[in-house]
């Protein structure tokens, strides 16, 4: 739908709703709709209302600040469901940071901690269950418990090292139903080093949350003198917004009719669009309980940033890029043009929030995408067709409450076989960025990828998507994981499918290669 607009919009057609909402108008120059047009038109028109009544729910009110009220997001309640649901897989659902610090004492790495988690109220959330209901308490900053423990032994932590004591304390997970779902520990080894430890669990943060707390720990122990102080050396600037604002402000926007309206447009879309099926069987891939095997495997410097250079080159975000290489690949896995991907996607980034770019939670979403691939789409038009559809996804927010009775958000979403886990994790310094591209630019490696290492996970007691890439963008490298579900697509085909989305980030980068050599003056 949104590319058929898209295409009429461009030949000067507007599609909107008359005063009623009940019937379709168009606004066109004389002579641009064919009667082949008109036919199509007529024949999706009751896709296309729903389309536009769900995009006259778009209109959202302003974020405010001050909510002083501790309530739960919809991805929160959606996490505690699952945690709940699945308690063997809580390992998986911690975050740790790890942060070497060097000339400082512990009591100032202490203190930083103290400070960051004051700071950042989700942080300090914790949980319980009232007759069905999540609710959510601020927990008093000056009751987490820093503790220090010395270590024995030397060893490097600028250098990577992972003591066990260190390796024993990563590996515990904060109970979801415990009074902190924050952990903190200061590691200091006999040559003075230090490293601060810290374990969140899922569902008080995310990867962007790391980003942001990494940085304010390094402001407020960065001390050029190294000096012998026991507070933090610097002052942070206050936040611009808490957790709790944006979950106050969620709960505004998807509510009553708005929320209704999103979520009958979402579950009629999803019954209309094929669902990813597996090659041999035809069976539509649902989410289910089964035991997850990883393919992991990374792509050098060199690769990461030839693959950066060409999403400058065709105006597109990485994001779209990787977007295109994963569809190309299940098209070719699968045999079918057509098809839902699920993103998961940083929900800071819509036009509405990108003033929570600094706010730590869990603050991502999840877009269902349509594919729509042919035989006869170049690498430009499958990503004009991206574009569109993932503009579409972002403006008709999909409700992660559960806003229609019988109808959970988890339910369609599981109806989705693929889903695309991509992170930016690069620094926003540009000239941090410049330096590794200059250095990787003459680091051309005989092989691209290297070789993909698979491990099999625990079983899941909950629902796991059937495929999974997760795709980490560094500025030395793209990380990426296929995750497959062993219990719904066998090892024949997942290999089938791995080697199909290899081949494809190969091509796209031969191509630009290719391209560069017989351009090599431009």
């Amino acid at each position: 739908m949104p590319c058929l607009l898209r295409s009429l919009r461009d030949r000067g057609a507007v599609l909107s709703l008359d005063d009623t909402g009940q019937h379709v108008k168009y606004r066109a120059p004389k002579g641009v709709l064919s009667d082949p047009d008109k036919a199509v038109l007529l024949s999706r028109r009751e896709e296309i209302l729903r389309f536009l009544r769900a995009r006259g729910t778009t209109a959202r009110p302003p974020l405010l600040r001050g909510s002083r009220v501790a309530v739960p997001s919809f991805a929160q309640e959606l996490l505690w469901r699952s945690a709940r649901a699945s308690p063997t897989q809580n390992g998986e659902r911690r975050i740790p940071l790890l942060l070497p610090v060097c000339n400082r004492p512990a009591a100032a790495m202490q203190a930083a901690i103290a400070t960051v988690v004051a700071r950042h109220e989700a942080l300090r959330y914790s949980f319980d269950e009232c007759a069905g209901t999540l609710q959510a308490r601020l927990n008093d900053a000056r009751t987490l418990r820093v503790e220090v423990e010395r270590l024995g032994k030397s060893c490097s932590f600028l250098g990577g090292d992972v003591p066990p004591a260190v390796a024993a304390f990563i590996a515990g997970v904060p109970p979801l139903e415990g009074e902190w779902l924050t952990r903190a520990r200061v590691f200091l080894e006999p040559a003075g080093e230090g490293l601060i430890v810290l374990i969140f669990h899922h569902i008080i943060a995310d990867g962007t949350s790391m980003g942001v707390i990494a940085e304010e720990l390094s402001s407020l122990l960065g001390d050029e003198s190294g000096a012998d102080r026991s507070g933090p050396s610097r002052s942070l600037t206050e936040c611009a917004f808490q957790f709790s604002d944006f979950a106050a402000w969620e709960r505004e926007c998807f509510r009553g009719e708005v929320a209704e309206r999103l979520a009958v447009f979402w579950a009629d879309w999803l019954a209309t669009v094929p669902p990813l099926r597996l090659p041999s069987t035809g069976v539509a891939l649902e989410w289910a309980r089964g035991d997850r095997v990883d393919y992991t495997f990374d792509f050098t410097a060199a690769a990461a940033v030839e693959f950066d250079r060409l999403a400058r080159d065709l105006r597109v975000t990485p994001f779209l890029l990787v977007l295109a290489v994963f569809s190309i690949a299940l098209s070719r896995w699968s045999g079918q043009s057509r098809y839902p991907v699920l993103s998961v996607a940083d929900g800071r980034l819509f036009p509405d929030t990108l003033a929570l770019r600094r706010t730590v939670g869990p603050i991502f979403h999840l877009d269902p995408i349509e594919i729509s691939l042919s035989a006869h789409l170049q690498l430009r038009d499958t990503l004009r067709m991206l574009e569109t559809n993932y503009a579409a996804a972002r403006e008709l927010r999909f409700p992660l409450n559960d806003c229609l009775p019988g109808l959970r958000a988890g339910e369609i979403i599981h109806r989705i076989g693929a889903t695309l886990n991509y992170r930016d994790l690069r620094p926003e310094d540009p000239a941090a960025v410049s330096a590794v591209v200059t250095s990787a630019a003459s680091d051309v490696p005989s092989a691209l990828v290297r070789r993909p290492e698979v491990t099999v996970a625990d079983h899941y007691d909950v629902p796991l998507q059937p495929i999974n890439l997760r795709i980490e963008q560094r500025t030395t490298s793209l990380a990426c994981k296929l995750e497959f579900n062993d219990a719904l697509i066998p090892r024949a085909h997942q290999q089938a499918a791995l080697a199909a989305v290899l081949q494809a980030f190969e091509e796209v980068l031969l191509a630009l290669r290719q391209r560069a050599q017989s351009q090599p003056n431009q």
